[in-house]
């Protein structure tokens, strides 16, 4: 157990220290804190500026909910782009290796930065927009940013399959993101949403953990919240399944084909 446990924690490390670009102070500091506090801000004074001051509380708690998988889709992404750029998915299918701890262990390090993003997010909303924390549920909410940061994770890793086909991550990234901003609830209401647009939002992460976090906010308790929190997680474990049964057809595919380095 204690060497399954070292090489799952040996994986995450070498993915995260030789495939994650932003890994200098300059990038992960505006990456991790600095971005998601002026998209709050942003979002928020500008619902305040279209005459809805009364709904700052709502930006801004979608704001920082969605600086999770704003900031987990940028890190793994490029780390799965990386990997094949870099010429390391060859070694990785060469090996004898547990292809879903590989596939697994390229998250593992990146899962603290949604939770710091989404937490200096919620600081500077009360610092800066007077976000209201005397009726919230604090239990729920750590509970809600664990398990939302969970389901997004999984999500980004799924996508990750495609910046390896694709060899890019810049436009998954933006796909991602912006798909997740639309449909999940972060500005406009889910069930405001057009038809198509509103049953996109059912079935992808953050929507119901989302509303769940707003709840808490109001005071609501974990029991009151445990729906909407099995589902986030339902929907994380359904990207996590797909995802990794998609990393192992690109590799059937590339062995089939001869093509190793690409991967497609």
């Amino acid at each position: 157990m204690a060497a399954a446990l070292h090489n799952i924690a040996l994986q995450a490390y070498y993915s995260y220290k030789g495939l994650f670009l932003w890994l200098n102070w300059t990038a992960y500091i505006s990456n991790v804190f600095i971005a998601p506090v002026v998209f709050v801000v942003i979002v928020t004074l500008t619902g305040r500026f279209a005459g809805q001051s009364d709904s700052a509380n709502a930006y801004i708690i979608g704001m920082a909910a969605y600086a999770i998988p704003a900031i987990l889709s940028g890190g793994i992404l490029q780390s799965f782009c990386y990997e094949r750029t870099f010429g390391t998915l060859s070694l990785i299918y060469a090996s004898r290796s547990n292809r879903w701890v590989t596939y697994w262990s390229k998250g593992l390090l990146h899962y603290p930065n949604g939770l710091l993003a989404a937490a200096t997010s919620l600081l500077f909303g009360w610092l800066l927009l007077d976000l209201d924390f005397s009726r919230l549920n604090w239990p729920a909410l750590v509970v809600l940013l664990l398990v939302i940061s969970f389901s997004c994770l999984c999500l980004c890793l799924f996508v990750g399959n495609f910046s390896i086909a694709l060899r890019e991550w810049i436009i998954p990234v933006g796909i991602t993101n912006g798909l997740l901003l639309i449909t999940s609830g972060v500005v406009v209401p889910v069930d405001q949403l057009p038809g198509f647009l509103g049953e996109i939002g059912r079935v992808v992460p953050l929507t119901h953990g989302l509303s769940a976090l707003r709840e808490a906010f109001e005071g609501a308790s974990l029991g009151d919240l445990v729906d909407d929190i099995v589902y986030e997680l339902v929907v994380g474990l359904c990207y996590l399944l797909a995802g990794g049964f998609l990393f192992s057809l690109l590799e059937a595919n590339a062995k089939r084909t001869g093509t190793y380095e690409s991967a497609i």
